[in-house]
C-alpha cells in the first residue's frame, strides 16, 4: 500500500476523490490520500504535505455529498422536490460504495448517504418490493442484521406488481418490516399493487394495510406518492387512510374511477388534510369527486391537474376555478392540462385569486379552435401573476404537431403583452412549452422558434419581460434541410 499512497500524494482533494471513483478496490481502508498546498503568484506556499483527512468534518461532508449526488433528471416516480433537497435526494451508489472504502472517516460520512434515498431499479422498472426480489432481500438483511442504518432513511421507493403471479405467501411481510423500520422516512413512493388481479378492479386490501402501517409508523413522511400501474387505485381510500400529520405534497398518477358507489369526503374532514401542493394526473373521476377532493385540505397553495388522457367526464375551467375559490387566499400556483372537448373553451379567470403567481394552461383548453385573442383572455392576468405558460403538450403518446404554433399563436401573445401593459400588470415572464415531433413529416413553411425569437426581442423584451421556451427537437439547419429534402419552396425567413 505504501507504493499507492507515493504514486498519488501529489494531487488535490479533487483529483483523489477522483482517483477514489476509479479505482476502488486498490484503495484499503486505512489509506490515507495526500494533497500538496496550492501554488499561489509561482511560489509555493508551503513544503509541507497536507493529508485530506486534516479538512474539518464540514468540508469533508460538503465534497463527499458534492461527489456522490446523482445528476440524472426526474422521472414520474421521483419526487422533484426531493431532487433538489440534499437530505432526500438521489445519490450515487457507486460513488458512496467507493468513498466509503477509502477510510474509516470517509465511511463514517459516506455510509449514512448510502441508506438515505432507498429504491430499486432494473434497466427499464423498479425491482419488486413485494414480493420482494433479491436486491430487497439483501437490503432486508442488511438492516436487520444492522439496526442503526434504518434511521438514515429518508426517501422510499416502492413498486409492488399488480399481477404477481409466483403466489408467494407472506408477499407483503419485508414491505411491512420497512413500515416498521423506516421511520424518519419524508418522501414515500408507491407504484403498483392496486389491483387485485386483471378481472377484479377492486382496491388491493393489502396494499392498503401496507400503507396504513406506513401512516401509523413513519410521521414524518412530507412527500407521498401514489401511482397505479394498471387499475384499482380509488379516492375512496385515500379519503379514509391517507392521515400523515406533516404531509405537505400529495402526488396521485391514476385515479381510476369509483364503480362501487358514490364517492364521500364526510363533513368534519373537509378542510382538514395538511397537504398544500396537490398534483394529479391521468385522473379518471368526475366533477363531484373532483370537488370534494380539492375540499380536503385545509390550505392549498400548489394545484397541478394533468390533460385527460382516459377521462370521460365533462370538466373545464371555469369549474376548477368554483373549486378552487375556497383557497382564493392562498394559491400561489395553478397548472392545468386539456381537460374536456365537450366543455367550454376559454381561460382561467386568475383575477379571483389574489396571491396566485403562476398559471399554466393549455392552449386546447383555452382555444378548441382556431385562436384569436378576446378580452375575457386578459382574465388570466391575475393581480399578482409573475408568469403565464402556455402549454402545447397533450397527453401520453400524442404529441403536438409543427403546425401548432404559428401567426394566430404568436399574435395572441403578442396580444396578451399588450394587454398587461394597457393594466399595469405584474407579468414579467411568459413561457412557451411546445415540443413537437421531431420525426413529424408536416413541418410548416416557418420556423416556430423563428416567431418566438421575434416575439422575445420586439415585444416582451422592450416592455421588460421575458419570453422562455423549450428548446427546438431539431435545429432551424435541421429544418431547412428536410424541407430542401421533400422538394419545398416558399420558405418564410
Amino acid at each position: 500500500m505504501k507504493h499507492l499512497r507515493e504514486a498519488y500524494r501529489d494531487v488535490t482533494a479533487a483529483q483523489a476523490l477522483t482517483i477514489v471513483h476509479d479505482a476502488p478496490s486498490a484503495v484499503g481502508a486505512e489509506t490515507p490520500l495526500t494533497i500538496l498546498p496550492s501554488q499561489k503568484h509561482g511560489a509555493l506556499v508551503s513544503t509541507t504535505r497536507t493529508s485530506i483527512l486534516q479538512l474539518p468534518d464540514e468540508l469533508l461532508v460538503a465534497i463527499i455529498e458534492f461527489v456522490a449526488k446523482d445528476l440524472r433528471s426526474g422521472s414520474l416516480d421521483e419526487c422533484e422536490e426531493c431532487l433538489y433537497d440534499w437530505d432526500t435526494r438521489l445519490w450515487n451508489h457507486h460513488h458512496l460504495k467507493a468513498l466509503s472504502r477509502v477510510c474509516r472517516r470517509f465511511m463514517r460520512i459516506a455510509q449514512p448517504l448510502l441508506f438515505r434515498a432507498i429504491g430499486f431499479k432494473s434497466p427499464g422498472s423498479p425491482y419488486e418490493t413485494a414480493p420482494p426480489s433479491r436486491s430487497v432481500r439483501t437490503l432486508h438483511h442488511t438492516l436487520k442484521e444492522t439496526p442503526r442504518f434504518q434511521q438514515y432513511c429518508r426517501s422510499l421507493r416502492i413498486y409492488i406488481p399488480d399481477f404477481d403471479r409466483s403466489k408467494t405467501p407472506h408477499k407483503y411481510l419485508v414491505a411491512s418490516d420497512f413500515a416498521h423500520w423506516l421511520t424518519r422516512t419524508r418522501c414515500l413512493s408507491i407504484h403498483g399493487g392496486f389491483q387485485n388481479s386483471r378481472q377484479d378492479r377492486t382496491c388491493n386490501a393489502s396494499t392498503w394495510a401496507l400503507i396504513r402501517s406506513f401512516v401509523a409508523n413513519c410521521r414524518d413522511v412530507e412527500h407521498l406518492q401514489l401511482s397505479r400501474e394498471s387499475f384499482g387505485l380509488y379516492l375512496d381510500p385515500i379519503f379514509k387512510w391517507l392521515d400523515f400529520p406533516n404531509l405537505n405534497t400529495l402526488s396521485v398518477h391514476g385515479i381510476s374511477k369509483w364503480e362501487h358507489g358514490k364517492v364521500e369526503l364526510e363533513p368534519e374532514k373537509r378542510r382538514t388534510a395538511p397537504f398544500k401542493s396537490l398534483i394529479l394526473s391521468d385522473y379518471e373521476e368526475g366533477p363531484e369527486a373532483t370537488s370534494l377532493f380539492i375540499q380536503w385540505p385545509a390550505v392549498l397553495s400548489h394545484f397541478q391537474f394533468g390533460s385527460f388522457y382516459n377521462n370521460s367526464h365533462v370538466m373545464d375551467y371555469s369549474m376548477f376555478e368554483s373549486w378552487l375559490l375556497i383557497h382564493k387566499d392562498t394559491l400561489k400556483h395553478v397548472d392545468i392540462g386539456y381537460l374536456s372537448a365537450k366543455g367550454s373553451s376559454g381561460p382561467f379567470n386568475a383575477t379571483l385569486f389574489p396571491n396566485l403567481e403562476y398559471l399554466k394552461l393549455s392552449r386546447w383548453q383555452t382555444h378548441q379552435g382556431s385562436v384569436q385573442f378576446k378580452a375575457d383572455d386578459a382574465n388570466v392576468l391575475g393581480p399578482k401573476l409573475g408568469t403565464f405558460c402556455w402549454g402545447f403538450g397533450i397527453f401520453d403518446q400524442h404529441s403536438e404537431g409543427w403546425l401548432d404554433f404559428g401567426e394566430p399563436e404568436s399574435s395572441w401573445i403578442r396580444d396578451l403583452v399588450n394587454a398587461a401593459v394597457a393594466c399595469k400588470s405584474v407579468l414579467r415572464t411568459v413561457e412557451i412549452q411546445f415540443s413537437p415531433d421531431q420525426w413529424d413529416t408536416d413541418y410548416g413553411m416557418i420556423y416556430p422558434w423563428d416567431l418566438m425569437d421575434r416575439l422575445g426581442d420586439e415585444v416582451l423584451r422592450p416592455k421588460g419581460m421575458n419570453l422562455v421556451y423549450n428548446d427546438p427537437p431539431i435545429s432551424r439547419e435541421n429544418w431547412l434541410e428536410k424541407l430542401q429534402t421533400r422538394g419545398r419552396e416558399g420558405i418564410h425567413f
